[in-house]
């Protein structure tokens, strides 16, 4: 972990890639701004991201 961790933090941030995370409940479409899913060791962000935890 420590090792990725390393090579991401040495690519340019404005570089890496953002992913929105859209899920389907039922008939509703959602984006998801806190997910499950931790993407960061791979340095992608999620746009809709607020920081709550929520």
């Amino acid at each position: 972990m420590k090792a990725l961790n390393e090579k991401v933090a040495k690519h340019d941030k404005s570089a890496l890639p953002s992913v929105l995370h859209i899920d389907k409940v039922a008939d509703q479409i959602q984006v998801i701004a806190n997910g499950s899913q931790d993407l960061s060791l791979s340095g992608v962000t999620n746009p809709a991201a607020d920081k709550t935890g929520e």
